[in-house]
Formats: C-alpha cells, sequence, structure tokens
C-alpha cells in the first residue's frame, strides 16, 4: 500500500495542515467540537445522576479542605469536618478509623493536594460537575487533536469515538470518577502524540497538552513513575525502528520538564506539611504489603522476626493477609496500617523500602517470579468491579460524605447495583478484544508498508504510534503490579486506550481503501 493511498502523515503534513483541518467551521469548529465530545463523555456519569466515587476520593477532598481552613477559616470546609476521626487514646484502635488525621499529623503522600483542590472547587461551585466537565474536557480535546489534527480523519469520527468509548469502555466512568484514574492513560496517549505527531501539532496545541500532562502526573504519584518508565522505553522504541536521526529531542525535552513538575510539585507538598504538622507525609507501605501477599516477606518475617528489628514483626499473628486487607482493612483481626496508632503508620511506611532490599537479597528468585506473575495478572485484570455501592461500603461513605452527597449516593444508578458491574466487565473485556484484534490485523497488513509521505516521516508513522501506546499499557502494568499489587481498578484505568487503537486502525483502513477505489475509478473513467 502506497503513502499516496493511506495519505499523508509526514511531516510536510506539518502544523500549518493541521491548523487548516482544526480551522473548519459551524458544526466541525474545533471549540464546538471538543465541547460536544465532552459531553457525550460525561453523559456516563449524567446517567448515574451523580459522579461516581471512590474510598480515596474522601482523602484528596480533605487534604485540600484542610489547606482552604487554615487559609480563609471555615467557610464549605465544615462540610467535610465530619470525616475527621475523633481523637483515641494512644495505641488503641479507632472507633471509626481513617488512614489519615491531622490531629496525628498523618498525610499520606500519593494523595493530590492539586487534584483535591479540584475536587473541593468541583463540590463547592457544582456539587462536583465540574470536576467531571474538566476531565471530560482533557480527553475531549486530545481525542479530537489525534484524529481530526494528527490523523486528519473526518471530524465526525470524534464524536462517534466519544460516545463509543463512554458507552462501551471504562472510558465513561473513569471520566465521571472523582478519581486522578483517568490520567493515567490521558498521559500515556499525550506522550506518544508528542513523541510521535510533535512536527504537526501547532504551538499553542503543545502547550495545551503539556497542561495536561503535567496535571496528570501532579495529581498521582504512580502517574510520575509511569511516566518516567514509559519515556526511555518510547525513546528505544522510536530509536529501533527509525534510526537515531528521527529521535526528536524537542518533544522528549518537553516531557521531562512535565515530569520535573510534578516531582517539584509533590516536594512542595511534602516540604508544607512538615513544616504546618511538624512531620513529613506518610507513604503507604505498599512494598511490605506486597510482598508479605507474594509470599518472600511472609517467609523472611517468619524466619527472621526474632532477630531483625522490623515494625511489621508486631502484627506476625494475624499475617498473611491480603495487601488490601494489610493497609485498608479495619478488622483488628486482619487490618495493619489502617488501625495502627501514629507512631506505628510511621514505622511501617518507613522501613518498607529496607524490608524489601532484605527480602530481595534473602530470596531473589522468589521474588522476581513472583512479580512477573503478578504482572502477567496484572495485564489480563481490568473488570468494573468498583463502580457500584454494595452494602459493604455504605457504612464507609455514610461516614465520610456530607449529608447531601451521601443522599444523592443513596438516588444514584450505581447505588446498591451490583448487576451493572457485570454488564460492564463483560463490555470492557468485549471491546478490549475486538479493539486488540483490528489493531493485530493492521499492523500484520502493514507489517512491511511505511506509512509516511518522505524518508523524514519515519519516526512519524502510525505503527509506531500504535506501538508507543501499546508499550503504555503494559508500562502501566508493570508499575502498579510492582508498586502495589494486581488489581481490576489499575489496568482498567487505561483499557480503553486497546479499543481506541483499533478505531483509529479501522479508520485509517477505510479511507485507504476508499481512496484504493476512487483511484481505480478514476483510472477506469
Amino acid at each position: 500500500m502506497s503513502a499516496n493511498r493511506a495519505g499523508d502523515l509526514s511531516p510536510r503534513a506539518n502544523t500549518a495542515s493541521t491548523q487548516a483541518r482544526f480551522a473548519e467551521t459551524g458544526f466541525w469548529n474545533p471549540a464546538v467540537g471538543v465541547l460536544l465530545c465532552a459531553l457525550l463523555l460525561s453523559s456516563f456519569a449524567a446517567l448515574n445522576r451523580q459522579p461516581f466515587f471512590y474510598e480515596d476520593t474522601t482523602t484528596y477532598i480533605r487534604g485540600a479542605n484542610e489547606i482552604v481552613r487554615r487559609l480563609i477559616g471555615e467557610t464549605h470546609g465544615r462540610d467535610w469536618a465530619r470525616t475527621e476521626p475523633a481523637a483515641q487514646a494512644p495505641g488503641s484502635a479507632p472507633s471509626n478509623p481513617s488512614l489519615t488525621s491531622l490531629e496525628s499529623r498523618i498525610v499520606l503522600s500519593g494523595r493530590s493536594v492539586y487534584y483535591g483542590g479540584l475536587l473541593l472547587l468541583s463540590y463547592v461551585s457544582t456539587n462536583f460537575w465540574l470536576a467531571v466537565l474538566f476531565q471530560a474536557l482533557c480527553v475531549a480535546f486530545t481525542l479530537r487533536l489525534l484524529l481530526v489534527g494528527c490523523l486528519g480523519l473526518n471530524p465526525s469520527l470524534s464524536y462517534a469515538a466519544a460516545l463509543g468509548l463512554a458507552a462501551l469502555t471504562p472510558l465513561g466512568y473513569f471520566t465521571g470518577l472523582l478519581m486522578p484514574d483517568i490520567f493515567a492513560g490521558l498521559s500515556i496517549l499525550i506522550m506518544a502524540m508528542l513523541f510521535v505527531f510533535w512536527e504537526q501539532i501547532g504551538t499553542a496545541a503543545k502547550f495545551a497538552l503539556a497542561a495536561i500532562l503535567t496535571f496528570g502526573l501532579v495529581s498521582h504519584t504512580s502517574h510520575i513513575a509511569l511516566a518516567a518508565v514509559f519515556v526511555p522505553i518510547a525513546a528505544t522504541i522510536i530509536l529501533v525502528r527509525s534510526g537515531r536521526k528521527h529521535l526528536r529531542k524537542s518533544p522528549f525535552a518537553l516531557v521531562t520538564v512535565c515530569i520535573a513538575v510534578a516531582i517539584l510539585c509533590e516536594a512542595a507538598f511534602a516540604v508544607a506539611v512538615s513544616r504546618v504538622l511538624g512531620q513529613p507525609p506518610v507513604r503507604l507501605p505498599f512494598f511490605t504489603a506486597h510482598l508479605i501477599e507474594l509470599g518472600p516477606g511472609l517467609d523472611y518475617l517468619q524466619k527472621n522476626c526474632a532477630t531483625v528489628q522490623f515494625a511489621v514483626c508486631a502484627f506476625l499473628e494475624r499475617l498473611p493477609v491480603t495487601w488490601i486487607e494489610f493497609l485498608f482493612s479495619t478488622d483488628p483481626n486482619r487490618g495493619v496500617f489502617a488501625i495502627a496508632d501514629p507512631q506505628m503508620k510511621r514505622a511501617l511506611s518507613e522501613e518498607q523500602v529496607r524490608f524489601f532490599l532484605h527480602v530481595v537479597r534473602a530470596a531473589p528468585l522468589e521474588v522476581i517470579i513472583g512479580l512477573a506473575k503478578d504482572v502477567l495478572a496484572q495485564i489480563v485484570r481490568f473488570g468494573m468491579m468498583d463502580v457500584a455501592y454494595g452494602p459493604d461500603r455504605w457504612n464507609y461513605f455514610e461516614t465520610r460524605l456530607p449529608p447531601g452527597t451521601w443522599a444523592s449516593m443513596q438516588r444514584s444508578l450505581a447505588f446498591n447495583n451490583e448487576p451493572i458491574e457485570l454488564v460492564l466487565t463483560a463490555s470492557a473485556y468485549g471491546s478490549t478484544i475486538v479493539g486488540a484484534a483490528v489493531t493485530a490485523a493492521y499492523a500484520l497488513l502493514n507489517s512491511h508498508e511505511r506509512w509516511s509521505g518522505s524518508s523524514e516521516g519515519v519516526a512519524g508513522t502510525i505503527p509506531t504510534f500504535l506501538g508507543l501506546v501499546a508499550a503504555g499499557i503494559l508500562v502501566n502494568a508493570v508499575v502498579c503490579a510492582a508498586l502495589a499489587s494486581p488489581l481490576d481498578r489499575f489496568q482498567a484505568r487505561v483499557i480503553w486506550l486497546v479499543p481506541l487503537l483499533g478505531l483509529i486502525a479501522a479508520a485509517l483502513w477505510y479511507r485507504a481503501h476508499a481512496r484504493s477505489l476512487e483511484s481505480r475509478n478514476s483510472m477506469a473513467a
């Protein structure tokens, strides 16, 4: 298949042509198009009659709320004051335990106060709908720029993509979820776009993408880790496929700056917490919890607790437990971190890296094999089993949400509606399988083709873009399975990229086929 049949995707289809495609009027106007796509992406939350909540949502809001309360007084902060656990005697289990407690000077690292600020502002202004619209606009802008601006596809495809992805993939849920998860997949997509279509994206659009990327990275520590691992892998893919001269420095420099800004923002938060509370933020002991669930960590403790100084040894009698139970359970017979006193929380957090190194030295092969199995499991685990609010979650939300928000949750479609999770899980797996099959078929049929208009455009080929996004999905699985442990939500947050790739592949094949038929008809005439 020739480049002419595929359409000119080389650097000659540069910024000027991209802006020309974006400068259409009326229904196809970019601003109108982005807004319509955003509304379509928000339709899933609108159908629920309320944005979606997760247990961590309240932690983000409370962090930002405390800053507002300290700066300007109570205002709307009193709506969330009831989420602050009551003080308890040192060493005793709280009656309503919480991972964070300002009275005990425990603030979690990784629960971004910047994203919390977005949620708090949205609560005050629109009862959280502003956050949904913001997230939807970020996704809509990126999708339309990719489909119309970079790939030159028909603008109507952006509306079909927004509606289809919202209805058939996890994208609709994560767009309406009051958690930063949506920015994991969006970060992968933006970085791949910048690396591949740098010369086709206008200056203003580059700054917009960089702003979205930076906010996404600032929103959660795992996104920073994801980007840091993805960048060298992306560089390697481009280098191997296209050669050193096509490894552009500018997009990698821009992404590196975004990562650096995110790291500085997290460091600034840590400094601020240390100055205000006199103690630095506490990072959840993911490494300890994961290694214990994995097995080598528990074996090490059983053999060495008599001779080593690890705080986790105090809980040996209740092990083994899953990593979720270790971190979040409030059951005194199963939980560890959530029900520990403040001093123990800090000890568990501070020792986790040292514990990890001890376990790796003691059983390196077991740790490597275990982590590899977890990565493979994470790749294929993306069920939607957190959408509904079942009875087991009612007490948590009732005691941590303002009364009006809790009442609205009880009227939502997701409240006590477990069957919706089965439907969404089936749809997620179905759309992913179809998307992967279409993308693989496209890649196979064009495995020997160069989809660029000139030799200078090799790095900007469609296969390179598809490969980078696919690599990003795998990197997400590696980062999540290594830092924490396999959990469906971790991979579901990015798996919508697979159906998107399938849609792109199908659209490009259809365009090439239509142009081929048109060319043959013209020659016959």
